[in-house]
């Protein structure tokens, strides 16, 4: 088309070089909006009177997209942008003042009634409190239970089942609770009576260990009344049985780190008690460590470093080493250490 409008002697002059330039125009604009030649030929006053002749149908719009001129097409698309942005203002608006009404209801002081009807703490604190109420006649009833020196084997293991739930409920406050009630001499008293039943025996070092285990009532079991000792006879009398003596020897090694009770373990005969269970148990990897472990708390102290000597575990202690590396070859290799006589030479560099 620009080609033939380049031939035409009415463009060719130098004066109308405007209207070459309009037409340009037009027909790029018209790309846009139409891709049917006719539209261009009508849109240019120029071609209009050589396109009359080929074309007898005259269209009513100028162009095919239903826009009657260039300035209604500029028009449409004006209001089309200002209604977008509009919409966008509204919508901005719209989110700014829901954000406010939200941040105002937040802000919005509560009354102190309907604060302490709706606060979650204060009825899971009166659950607790019920709840211990509740529970405290039950233990009370279990103690008294295992008192009795007239109990079953099977009635006191059924009273073991039903305290351990307890113990394990009870929490910190439990624990206190049931050493303040004489739980814990309780239950050794029923471990002396049932020395025979390796049920009860299983629960009561489980029990126990629960007290062990915390630092509020660690101290309290070591000081009762022959509760190391009971442990000891127990790992020995049950010398054969894995599940009593690793929950035996787990309650000590927990006792072990006070030093209280690393005193009455030497004195009553725990360390033979331990390499005995390291020489019987030489597959079980949980004996190994704990028996490693007692022995390593109690070699920190002279006195029965003294005794471990005498015992002289050495053979014990290498094939667990050799046998668990990971689990007891730290310890082991210090309780060897430590086990060798002391020279001048180690005196004066210490």
């Amino acid at each position: 088309l620009l080609e033939s409008s380049t031939e035409n002697p009415r463009i060719s002059s130098c004066d109308n070089q405007i209207k070459f330039h309009q037409i340009r125009f037009q027909i790029m604009r018209i790309k846009y909006f139409s891709t049917s030649p006719t539209a261009v030929v009508e849109t240019s006053p120029v071609l209009q009177e050589s396109h009359k002749n080929k074309n007898k149908t005259s269209t009513s719009h100028n162009h095919t997209r239903g826009y009657q001129s260039e300035d209604d097409m500029v028009l449409k698309l004006k209001n089309r942008r200002r209604n977008t942005a509009t919409g966008k203002k509204k919508s901005r608006k719209t989110t700014s003042a829901s954000t406010k009404k939200t941040s105002s209801t937040s802000t919005k002081p509560v009354p102190q009634s309907i604060q302490i009807a709706q606060d979650p703490p204060s009825t899971t604190t009166t659950s607790t409190t019920s709840a211990s109420t509740e529970s405290s006649p039950f233990i009370d009833s279990l103690i008294v239970k295992l008192w009795n020196p007239d109990s079953a084997a099977r009635d006191t293991h059924g009273v073991m089942v039903k305290l351990k739930v307890c113990v394990d409920g009870g929490g910190v406050e439990g624990l206190l609770n049931i050493c303040e009630k004489g739980g814990l001499s309780a239950i050794l008293q029923a471990m002396k009576r049932h020395l025979d039943c390796p049920k009860i025996q299983e629960l009561s070092c489980r029990i126990l260990r629960l007290f062990a285990k915390q630092k509020e009532t660690r101290f309290t079991l070591a000081k009762t009344s022959n509760s190391i000792s009971t442990l000891i006879n127990v790992i020995n009398y049950h010398m054969k049985n894995q599940a009593v003596v690793m929950w035996a020897e787990s309650t000590l090694s927990n006792l072990s780190l006070t030093a209280y009770a690393t005193n009455l373990i030497s004195s009553g005969g725990g360390i033979k008690s331990c390499v005995r269970a390291l020489e019987t148990h030489t597959e079980d990897a949980n004996i190994q460590k704990l028996s490693v472990s007692i022995l390593y708390s109690l070699s920190l102290s002279k006195v029965e470093m003294e005794e471990i000597r005498k015992i002289n575990p050495k053979n014990a202690l290498k094939a667990a080493s050799n046998n668990f590396p990971k689990e007891c070859g730290k310890k082991c290799t210090a309780i060897l250490f430590r086990m060798e006589p002391e020279t001048e030479s180690d005196v004066n560099s210490l």
